[in-house]
């Protein structure tokens, strides 16, 4: 019995530990804290000068991605995110786009920003390219997100047989400082 509370004691105590370390952070220490998450694409849009240098986090599809001179510049089209970061593609796209400007060669992986990827876009607003034109950040840091479907068996003594299919999703970290 004192082997069994013991096993107990210890699978409490290393539990916050072995959930803690499987999460993905979105947003890297070094930026934690200095992210708005409650500025729209919409407020951006209509004052670029009121939030100018403001960091942000805003969900995407990638529309398009080209090399201009030394920078990338990726097309996106806004999508809501859930409480993780993630961004929500059940959601129907609020067809706002917006431009992200990778001038210091941040993204690690560009290749990997195929024409509807889901990402989080962590980026600075900046001055539209042109007047009127979608809103613009610079990007300070970019995941993308994949999915992937595992079909889990339901646990013993369960009254449903047989394996269900469950949705995960990995972020990895294409774009850093």
């Amino acid at each position: 019995m004192k082997l069994a509370g013991r096993l107990l004691f210890v699978s409490v105590m290393l539990m916050p530990w072995w959930l803690g370390g499987c999460a993905y952070q979105v947003v890297p220490k070094d930026l934690q804290g200095k992210v708005n998450q409650t500025l729209t694409i919409e407020e951006v849009r209509h004052h670029p000068d009121l939030h100018q240098g403001q960091l942000v986090a805003w969900g995407a599809t990638v529309q398009s991605v080209t090399r201009v001179g030394d920078a990338i510049h990726v097309g996106f089209t806004y999508l809501p995110l859930d409480r993780t970061l993630r961004p929500v593609p059940d959601n129907a796209p609020s067809g706002e786009a917006f431009v992200g400007i990778d001038a210091a060669r941040n993204i690690t992986e560009p290749q990997r920003l195929n024409v509807g990827a889901l990402v989080t876009v962590l980026g600075e607003v900046q001055q539209p390219v042109q007047a009127g034109a979608s809103p613009t950040l610079r990007i300070r840091d970019l995941t993308l997100w994949e999915r992937y479907v595992k079909a889990t068996p339901y646990p013993p003594g369960s009254p449903i047989k047989g394996s269900r299919p469950f949705v995960f999703w990995d972020g990895q970290r294409v774009a850093t400082e």
